[in-house]
C-alpha cells in the first residue's frame, strides 16, 4: 500500500514538472520592459526595468528597494564578489552602488564613458572589463583601498560591441560574441598590459546570448534559426550544432544552465511566439525537451534565471515580471 501511495505520488510529481510552465506563481506588473534579471548573492531577484533597478525582497518577491540613478536604459548589471552592484546604462554610464543593511543604497562612483555602457564582468578579483557600443573593451582595476575603480587601458577592437556579450571563463580567459562580426573570440587575461585574442571562432549567425555549462563547455545561441552551438573551451573547438531538437527559431535572446544538465531558452518561435523551454542536456550534449510553456510573454522575453528554491523568473519587452511554480520537482 505504501509503495502504490509512492508511485502515486512519483507519477504526479512527473506530471507536475511536465507542465510547469502553466503555474505561474506571481506576475508583477510594471510600466517599463525588462531589460535583465539576476539573482544576488543573498537570494535576493534583482530587475533592471528600463532606467530603474528594482531589488525583490525573497520568497514574497514585493518591492524592497528602486535605485533611480539613471535616466536611460540599463541593459545588464553585475554584482562583484565584495557585495556590490555595478550598473552599466545607454546613458553612458556606470553606476558603482552599495547596499546598506537598512534597505538604502549609496552611489560610490560613477563612471562616465563614451558610448552606450552594454556589460561589464570581474576577471579576477582586482580586474574588470566593460564593452559598450563603441569598438573597444575598457579595462578597470580596483585601487589601493579596494573602493573605487581605476581606468587602465581600452582595448581596440575592429568591430563594433552592439549588442555584445561577455563572459568569464576562468581566471585566465573571458569570451565575447557580437550580433555584427558573428564570430566568438576567446581573450587572454593573464595581465592588464596582456590582453590579446587567442583564439576566434567564425559563425554564420548574429549572436546573441552564452552560458556556461560546465567549466569546459560554452553554449552560444542568437538569431537566424541558430539553434544551440557547443563549444569546448579547453580547445576552441565548435564540437556540437543542436538544431533539430530547437527547431527553427527566429531567435534567441536568453539562455542558462542549471545542475543536471538542464538548460533554459528563451524563445521566439517562427510563429512570433515568445517561449519558455526547458531541455535536458545528456553528457554527449544532445538535448530532449523536458517542458514548454508557448506565449510566455506576449513581447520578446529578454531574460530568464532560476532562483534557488526552484522557480524560474522570466521578463522582457512586455513590462511583465512572470515567476513559475516549481520547474523541477526533483533537485
Amino acid at each position: 500500500k505504501e509503495g502504490n501511495k509512492y508511485i502515486s505520488f512519483l507519477q504526479e510529481a512527473n506530471n507536475f514538472q511536465n507542465n510547469c510552465f502553466n503555474n505561474i506563481h506571481k506576475t508583477i506588473n510594471n510600466s517599463n520592459s525588462i531589460l535583465y534579471l539576476s539573482v544576488l548573492k543573498d537570494g535576493r531577484l534583482a530587475a533592471a526595468e528600463n532606467n530603474v533597478l528594482n531589488i525583490y525582497k525573497k520568497n514574497s518577491f514585493y518591492p524592497q528597494l528602486s535605485i533611480r540613478e539613471h535616466y536611460q536604459g540599463i541593459p545588464s548589471f553585475t554584482q562583484l564578489n565584495d557585495g556590490r552592484i555595478i550598473t552599466c546604462s545607454d546613458d553612458n554610464s556606470m553606476k558603482l552602488i552599495e547596499l546598506k543593511e537598512n534597505e538604502g543604497y549609496e552611489i560610490q562612483q560613477t563612471l562616465k564613458i563614451e558610448n552606450s555602457a552594454r556589460k561589464i564582468i570581474e576577471i579576477k578579483e582586482n580586474l574588470l572589463v566593460s564593452v559598450s557600443c563603441g569598438k573597444e573593451m575598457k579595462v578597470w582595476k580596483k585601487d589601493d583601498k579596494n573602493r573605487n575603480l581605476e581606468y587602465v587601458k581600452d582595448v581596440p577592437f575592429q568591430n563594433d560591441f552592439s549588442c555584445c556579450n561577455i563572459i568569464r571563463l576562468n581566471d585566465n580567459e573571458f569570451a565575447t560574441s557580437s550580433v555584427k562580426d558573428k564570430c566568438i573570440k576567446f581573450w587572454n587575461s593573464n595581465n592588464f598590459d596582456n590582453f590579446k585574442i587567442i583564439n576566434n571562432i567564425e559563425t554564420h549567425w548574429c549572436l546573441k546570448t552564452m552560458c556556461l555549462i560546465d567549466e569546459d563547455i560554452l553554449c552560444v545561441a542568437g538569431m537566424n534559426s541558430m539553434g544551440l552551438h557547443f563549444i569546448r573551451i579547453s580547445s576552441h573547438d565548435l564540437i556540437k550544432n543542436e538544431n533539430e531538437s530547437i527547431g527553427s527559431p527566429i531567435s534567441i535572446n536568453c539562455i542558462n544552465s542549471f545542475p543536471n544538465g538542464l538548460i533554459l531558452c528563451s524563445i521566439k518561435d517562427s510563429n512570433n511566439n515568445n517561449n519558455l523551454v526547458k531541455y535536458q542536456c545528456d553528457d554527449n550534449l544532445n538535448l530532449e525537451k523536458i517542458a514548454e510553456k508557448e506565449q510566455a510573454h506576449t513581447k520578446d522575453i529578454f531574460s530568464c534565471v532560476g532562483l534557488s528554491n526552484g522557480m524560474i523568473v522570466s521578463g522582457g519587452e512586455d513590462a511583465t515580471i512572470k515567476i513559475w511554480s516549481y520547474f523541477d520537482y526533483f533537485k
